[in-house]
């Protein structure tokens, strides 16, 4: 992520969020692991007929957020893929439509249910400080 792009400010708030919510810092920096894009397009197939945003793992790992898309869904969009990399592969939420790795669009920030689904597959446990 660039600085100066669009996504510098919402992908610190992203990680400020992750952190605050896992107990442990996660970052965003220029020169980072996992590369953020804004793109023209997402690969219907590998991301969903209408996802908005999509994450890659493995030696490609990126993430891509439509270009298109309104400015005030860029967060959540960043917070679920940001939680996407961060339990290492794909899946949702399923038993709360409010959590951010639910629904990006319905939930807005990060709850007890994404946390608990983080820390399945990432050493951590859930903050008493979130709510569903």
């Amino acid at each position: 992520v660039e600085p100066d792009g669009e996504l510098w400010g919402p992908a610190k708030q992203a990680a400020a969020e992750w952190s605050y919510a896992l107990g442990r810092q996660i970052t965003v920096t220029p020169d980072g692991n996992i590369p953020i894009f804004l793109v023209p397009e997402l690969d219907a197939v590998a991301c969903g007929p209408n996802a908005l945003g999509c994450g890659y793992g493995g030696r490609d790992a990126r993430i891509e957020i439509l270009k298109s898309i309104p400015s005030q869904h860029i967060l959540p969009i960043l917070l679920h893929e940001i939680g996407h990399q961060l339990r290492g592969e794909k899946g949702h939420v399923a038993k709360n439509p409010n959590a951010i790795m639910a629904d990006p669009i319905r939930g807005s920030v990060v709850t007890e249910d994404d946390v608990a689904f983080i820390c399945e597959r990432f050493d951590c446990a859930p903050s008493s400080r979130l709510t569903n």
